[in-house]
């Protein structure tokens, strides 16, 4: 079993990770500076036009605060609808 602790990368590292290696960048060096190995490195370039389509589906929109609070009216209805029927 490894005892590694894996590292949840957000978009925005992972969006300057790439650029960073399209500028010139050695990949070692880069993979050192955000400690993470070569592999996930490799597996982010990789992935690179995935990534950009996330990016663009994350924007704010225009009614932030009523977005906030209708995610917190949701979850709260997630859990009146699992007492209603007695899912996990």
């Amino acid at each position: 079993m490894s005892s590694r602790k894996y590292k949840c990368l957000t978009i925005a590292k992972k969006k300057k990770l790439i650029e960073k290696v399209e500028e010139g960048e050695e990949k070692s060096d880069v993979a050192k500076e955000f400690e993470i190995p070569q592999s996930t490195l490799s597996t982010i370039i990789k992935h690179a036009a995935q990534t950009a389509v996330v990016q663009k589906k994350t924007t704010e929109g225009e009614y932030l605060h009523l977005e906030e609070i209708l995610v917190i009216w949701l979850r709260g209805q997630k859990y009146f609808i699992c007492d209603i029927f007695r899912l996990p």
